[in-house]
C-alpha cells in the first residue's frame, strides 16, 4: 500500500519465503516508478505493469490478483479486499467486526474495574440480538456483578485475538457454551446448555474469584456470603475467609497508624503565694 492507502500489490494465501520477496520487491518497484508520476498516469501505469505482469504469472492466485489490479488500478483497501477473500482464496468474510469492537470495548472495561467476565458463546443463526433465558432473581443478581460479552460461537477465534486466551471450546454439544472468566479473560469455569443450577454455581465460583482479588467493604461481603450460601457453600466459604482477611489487614493497619499525642494537662499545683493571691 501506498502511505495514502492505495492498495499497490497484493500476495493470495500462504506462498514461499522466495515468491513473497519476488512480489514484495515488485511492489516496491512499481511504488518507486509510481512517485514520478500524475495520480492519472499513476493509474494508468500501474493498470498496464499489472497486466503485463498476469501475462506471466507462475500461480492462478497472481494472475487472478493481477488481474484484478489491472482492472481496478490502485483502489483502497476497502474495495478491494472482498474481491481478494471471496473470489479468489474462496473464504468467508466475518462480520464480526461491530460486535468485536464492543467486546474490546468490554474487555477493557472489565480490567479497569477488575469485575469478571461472562461469555455467552451461542450457535444462534439468525440476524439480531440473543435474548437470555428467563433467570430467577439470585441468578439475575449474580449476573449483574459480570462485564457480560455475547457472541456467536464461530466468532471465539476472532475473540481469541483481543483477549489473547487460545479460543474458548465446548467440550459438551449443549449450546450457549458459558464462560467465567477474569477480568484478563483467563477462565475460572465453563459449562455448556442453560443448566440453572450449573450456571449460578459457575456464577457464584467467579463472583469469589474476583471478590478474594480485589475484596469490597466488609459490610458488602457480609451481603455477598447470604447471597452465595444457599446456592454454593464452598462459594460463600471463600468470601467468608476473604471477610475474616480484610478485617484482620484492617485492624492490623488501624494498629501500625501514628497515634495522636494527648496534650499534657494544665498543672494545678501552684506557689502558696499565688493560691494566696488566687483566694
Amino acid at each position: 500500500m501506498t502511505p495514502s492507502g492505495f492498495v499497490i500489490h497484493a500476495v493470495a494465501g500462504p506462498v514461499s519465503a522466495s515468491e513473497l520477496l519476488t512480489e514484495a520487491s515488485w511492489a516496491v518497484h512499481l511504488y518507486e516508478e509510481l512517485e514520478s508520476k500524475s495520480p492519472q498516469q499513476q493509474a494508468i501505469y500501474s493498470s498496464s505493469l499489472h497486466y503485463a505482469a498476469s501475462m506471466v504469472s507462475i500461480s492462478n492466485k497472481d494472475r487472478r490478483i493481477h488481474e484484478l489490479l489491472s482492472k481496478n488500478p490502485l483502489p483502497r483497501l476497502a474495495q478491494i479486499y472482498p474481491t481478494v477473500f471471496k473470489k479468489i482464496l474462496n473464504e468467508p468474510i466475518s462480520t464480526a467486526k461491530p460486535r468485536l469492537a464492543q467486546a474490546a470495548a468490554r474487555l477493557a472495561y472489565a480490567k479497569t474495574t477488575k469485575r469478571p467476565l461472562l461469555f455467552v458463546l451461542h450457535e444462534q443463526s439468525h440476524q439480531g440480538y440473543y435474548k437470555l433465558p428467563p433467570l430467577n432473581f439470585v441468578t439475575r443478581r449474580m449476573i449483574e456483578e459480570y462485564v457480560v460479552i455475547v457472541m456467536p460461537l464461530r466468532e471465539a477465534p476472532a475473540l481469541s485475538q483481543i483477549t489473547n486466551r487460545p479460543p474458548y471450546e465446548a467440550t459438551g454439544r449443549a449450546r450457549p457454551l458459558i464462560v467465567a472468566a477474569d477480568y484478563n479473560g483467563e477462565p475460572i469455569s465453563t459449562f455448556t446448555g442453560w443448566n440453572q443450577p450449573n450456571l449460578n454455581q459457575t456464577l457464584a465460583r467467579g463472583w469469589a474469584s474476583a471478590i478474594e482479588e480485589n475484596p469490597p467493604s466488609l459490610r458488602s461481603l457480609v451481603r455477598v456470603q447470604r447471597v452465595l450460601r444457599p446456592i454454593d457453600p464452598v462459594a460463600a466459604e471463600r468470601i467468608k475467609a476473604t471477610t475474616i482477611r480484610t478485617r484482620e489487614e484492617a485492624k492490623a493497619a488501624r494498629k501500625q497508624e501514628p497515634q495522636p499525642k494527648v496534650p499534657a494537662a494544665p498543672n494545678s499545683k501552684l506557689p502558696n503565694a499565688q493560691l494566696a493571691l488566687a483566694s
